[in-house]
C-alpha cells in the first residue's frame, strides 16, 4: 500500500541524502541556500516518485496541516531532519513551519498534491478511448456513486477530499474529468497550508500563548518583513510564492560555523533562553509572560528581544568595540516597535552571528571560549556571575 511505498522511498532518499550531505562536506558547499536546492533536485524526487497515485490517499485523511506533515510520515521527517542539520544541527522539537519558512522551501506534501493534479490534467488531455482516460473517469465516476465504503478507496474521492480540504471548488470537475487549474489549486492550498501566519499580533510579547512562536519569527526575524511584505506568505503570479530568504541562508562563506549554528538556534526559537526553554517544563509549562529573566532583575521575559536590548548581564558585550557597531542606531529600542529588531538581525552576518554567540558564551559560562574571539571581560563580571 502507500505506507509501504513511501517507506520504500524514504529509505533510498535517506542514503541519497547522506551523500549529499558528504559530498558538500568534501567540496566545501557551506551554503545554506545551496545545500537547499541540491536536496530539491537531487533527493525529492526520489520522494515523490509515483506520488500521483498514492500521494491522496496519504493525504486525503489530513484535518490541519500540521496533521498534513504527520501523513507525510518520514518522507517529510527526512525533510526536516535534514533542514535542522543544514541550520547547524537544531534540536529535534524546532517547529516545522519556521524551518520551511527560514529556508523558503515547499514541503514535500505540497509536491505530491500537484503531482497528483498533474495526473488529473494529462489524463483529460487524452483523446477519447486512451485507457488513462478511460480509467481515471471511471474512477471519478464510482467515487461519486459508488457504495460508501468502497468509495473512499478510490483515487478520485481521495482527491477530490483533498482538494475540499485545500479550498479547492470541485463542483465542476466531479464527476466529470474536467481540466484543474494548478495555480488555482497551488494558491489555495498555500491560502490553507499557511493560515496560521495570517492575523498575527503586531507585538510578539502580547501573542497569544498559541502564536507567540510563529509572531516571534514573523515580527522579528523574517526577512519578508524587513522589505516591508509583513506575514510575507502572500502568493505572487501563477500561485507561487515570494518568499525572501534571510542573508544568513544566502551567504555563510568564510564565517565561524559555530557562530552560525548559534544564530540559526536563536533565529528558529531552538536557543536556551526561558521563553523557549519553558516550554519543556513539566507537568505545566508556566505561561509565556511569567518565563522571565533569571539574569537580571528587570523581572522581564526572557526573550530574545530581552536577551539583545534589555538584560544588563550582556551591556558589556554591547558596549565592547567589537560590536558597539551593531547598536550605534539604536537610542532606545523596543519590542513594542518590531521594525527595531528586525534591522538589528537585518545587519552583517559575521558580527551579529558573533555577538549572539558571545552571549551564549556568558549563559554557559565558558571564559575560555569568549577570550579566543578576542573579547576579554574583566574578572569581576565573571565572578559575579559564578556567586549567582
Amino acid at each position: 500500500g502507500a505506507s509501504a511505498t513511501i517507506d520504500a522511498l524514504t529509505r533510498s532518499a535517506t542514503r541519497a541524502t547522506y551523500g549529499l550531505r558528504a559530498r558538500c562536506k568534501e567540496f566545501g558547499v557551506h551554503s545554506m541556500h545551496m545545500q537547499t536546492q541540491l536536496f530539491d533536485v537531487l533527493v525529492s524526487p526520489i520522494l515523490t516518485y509515483g506520488s500521483e497515485v498514492w500521494g491522496p490517499a496519504l493525504l486525503h485523511g489530513a484535518t490541519s496541516p500540521d496533521t498534513m506533515l504527520n501523513k507525510g510520515g518520514g518522507a517529510q521527517q527526512l525533510q526536516a531532519t535534514f533542514l535542522r542539520a543544514v541550520a547547524g544541527g537544531v534540536r529535534a522539537s524546532t517547529s516545522r513551519p519556521l524551518l520551511l519558512r527560514e529556508f523558503g522551501v515547499e514541503a514535500i506534501v505540497q509536491k505530491w498534491l500537484m503531482a497528483a493534479v498533474q495526473l488529473w490534467n494529462r489524463a483529460h488531455d487524452r483523446e477519447q478511448g486512451d485507457l488513462l482516460r478511460a480509467v481515471l473517469a471511471e474512477n471519478l465516476a464510482l467515487s461519486v456513486a459508488g457504495d460508501e465504503p468502497q468509495r473512499c478507496r478510490l483515487w478520485g474521492a481521495q482527491m477530490r477530499k483533498l482538494l475540499q480540504l485545500v479550498g479547492v471548488d470541485t463542483s465542476t470537475g466531479m464527476p466529470q474529468l474536467q481540466p484543474l487549474q494548478p495555480s488555482v489549486v497551488l494558491s489555495s492550498f498555500h491560502v490553507w497550508f499557511h493560515a496560521a501566519w495570517q492575523g498575527l499580533p503586531f507585538n510578539p510579547r502580547a501573542a497569544p500563548e498559541g502564536q507567540g512562536l510563529l509572531c516571534t519569527y514573523d515580527r522579528w526575524f523574517a526577512a519578508s518583513s524587513v522589505v516591508g511584505h509583513g506575514g510575507g506568505m502572500a502568493d505572487s503570479g501563477g500561485g507561487r510564492r515570494k518568499v525572501p530568504l534571510p542573508d544568513v541562508v544566502l551567504n555563510t562563506a568564510g564565517i565561524n560555523r559555530e557562530h552560525v549554528g548559534t544564530l540559526m538556534r536563536f533565529r528558529l526559537g531552538a536557543h536556551d533562553l526561558r521563553v523557549a526553554t519553558g516550554r519543556w517544563q513539566r507537568p505545566q509549562p508556566p505561561p509565556r509572560a511569567e518565563r522571565v529573566c533569571q539574569r537580571c532583575q528587570q523581572g522581564v521575559v526572557e526573550d530574545e528581544f530581552h536577551a539583545v536590548f534589555e538584560c544588563s548581564r550582556y551591556r558589556r558585550l554591547r558596549l565592547h568595540q567589537r560590536f558597539a557597531c551593531l547598536f550605534a542606531r539604536f537610542d532606545a529600542p523596543t519590542a513594542q516597535r518590531p521594525l527595531h529588531m528586525l534591522l538589528f538581525m537585518a545587519q552583517q552576518t559575521a558580527i551579529l552571528a558573533a555577538f549572539l554567540h558571545a552571549c551564549w558564551l556568558i549563559r554557559c559560562c565558558k571564559k575560555e571560549e569568549l577570550e579566543l574571539m578576542g573579547v576579554v571581560l574583566p574578572d569581576e563580571f565573571w565572578s559575579s556571575i559564578n556567586a549567582e
